[in-house]
């Protein structure tokens, strides 16, 4: 059990992270590149827009991101260690006093 226990530390404390480390955070305007399948093919889709919130809970570690197609709003999941995220690119980062931002729901919702 305490092997178990060790191990989730270790695999917690990747490169991976430290990677993308600063960037995800709330606020920050981000662009991120990710792979999903469609069918049978692999598509690679970029996504732009803003953190919401993060959830930092081991290997469980995920962000929040809110973005507009087409005038619908659209809040996406996406999880740290997940092999389908490619790249994310920090664009802009803004000064906020809150940790996660519902706010920005009710100011982008119709």
């Amino acid at each position: 059990m305490n092997y178990n226990i060790n191990l989730l530390k270790n695999l917690s404390n990747q490169k991976f992270l430290t990677q993308f480390e600063n960037i995800i955070c709330a606020g920050n305007i981000v662009e991120i590149y990710y792979s999903f399948f469609d069918g049978i093919k692999k598509k690679i889709e970029k996504s732009e827009g803003i953190i919401i919130k993060t959830n930092n809970k081991n290997l469980h570690k995920s962000f929040t991101i809110q973005f507009s197609i087409q005038d619908v709003t659209i809040e996406q999941i996406f999880f740290i260690y997940s092999p389908n995220i490619i790249n994310i690119i920090k664009k802009k980062s803004i000064k906020i006093k809150r940790a996660k931002l519902f706010y920005l729901k009710k100011l982008y919702t119709k």
